[in-house]
């Protein structure tokens, strides 16, 4: 049995949003911004902005990224949910990795139940009643429709048995080492003010200018970019002129010289490239888009996995490249390492894990819709 916190709303976490704290006052949501953030135990429990937690516990340490919602969940120690996942009457076991866009369907009476150390993928989703079994992995833009057995990789809609792991056994996976590179860095004066210009959305009209005046301190070639109200900008940028992102995307990952994890990391994007809204770039791994390419909305592109040989999981990189003139339908899910060649077309909801020639059209392995 462990040790859980319950929180009917949100619980204290790094990153605090308005909408959050319904009608508590202002100076009431800063102070507890100002506490989350500091408190010696800080490093427990990251809930981050514009998450949300309805009648679940969670056993720390746990994080659970922007916009997703834990619903009557109880969740297990070392439990990572990506962003934009929507999770309601499930078990989560201990150190299980959720990535983002995921939606587990369980209900009162026929609950979702994850196995220790099982991997689910972006944009998997399950039906109610379903147990995903002790390391077992879920790949991504999976449907999953019955029960998957301990240490096996499942793909595909509806998703079947592809193999059985053969791991190493190195342990669990753990993340505590991220999630306090993370913290020290949301503690930098820089994402400190970000932060607070989130709390203070709805009382300032001038939120745009002055959000867009600390990007390009960060990244100055963002001074030549249109961004528009985005969820998220934690990435070393790189890239053109007159790129357009759309609101609510969000965009994070950065090289080894700051900070991440491998030395590719970063989001290059070209001239003219237009990313659409609700777009999720992970760039951890390293993204390059050419120019003129359009990414549609809510397009999630991601650029690293993880080692199925080895129990912990351990984080690899996979690039994304994105050649001159692409166009990316509204909600695929592209994964790396994969190259999309110049003038190419993923269409709507596909899932693409493979390079595509330059010049044609794929829908994918799986097509989400």
């Amino acid at each position: 049995m462990f040790v859980s916190q319950k929180f009917t709303h949100s619980p204290p976490s790094i990153l605090l949003s308005a909408a959050e704290h319904g009608n508590a006052g202002l100076g009431d949501q800063l102070r507890d911004y100002a506490r989350s953030l500091w408190a010696a135990d800080a490093t427990k429990t990251l809930v981050e902005v514009r998450a949300r937690l309805a009648g679940s516990t969670l056993a720390p340490p746990a994080w659970i990224r922007g916009r997703t919602t834990l619903t009557d969940c109880v969740v297990g120690s070392d439990v990572f949910v990506g962003f934009r996942s929507d999770i309601r009457h499930a078990v989560i076991g201990t150190s299980c990795q959720i990535a983002s866009r995921v939606t587990i369907a369980g209900t009162a009476d026929r609950p979702v139940r994850l196995g220790p150390g099982a991997w689910i993928g972006a944009g998997a989703d399950m039906d109610a009643g379903v147990t995903i079994g002790a390391g077992a992995v879920v790949a991504a833009g999976a449907h999953v429709s019955t029960d998957v057995p301990p240490g096996v990789i499942v793909a595909g809609r509806p998703a079947r048995a592809v193999r059985h792991r053969k791991a190493i056994d190195d342990g669990l996976p753990r993340f505590g080492a991220l999630l306090h590179a993370l913290i020290t860095r949301q503690r930098s004066p820089l994402a400190t003010a970000q932060s607070l210009l989130c709390l203070l959305d709805p009382f300032l009209s001038e939120l745009d200018s002055a959000l867009h005046h600390m990007l390009v301190e960060a990244n100055p070639v963002v001074a030549a970019w249109c961004i528009t109200k985005p969820d998220l900008v934690d990435a070393e940028l790189d890239g053109g002129r007159d790129v357009e992102i759309g609101e609510r995307a969000v965009l994070m990952g950065r090289g080894a010289r700051l900070g991440g994890p491998f030395q590719g990391g970063g989001i290059t994007i070209g001239d003219r490239t237009r990313i659409g809204p609700d777009a999720l770039l992970e760039g951890a791994g390293g993204i390059r888009i050419g120019v003129g390419a359009v990414v549609g909305a809510g397009v999630t592109v991601v650029s690293t996995a993880h080692d199925h040989s080895r129990t912990s999981l351990p984080m690899t990189a996979c690039p994304v490249v994105i050649g001159d003139g692409c166009r990316i339908g509204d909600d695929a899910l592209i994964v790396g390492p994969m190259t999309l060649g110049a003038h190419s077309e993923v269409a709507p909801g596909a899932v693409v894990i493979r390079d595509v020639a330059p010049g044609t059209t794929t829908h994918g392995i799986v097509r989400r819709r």
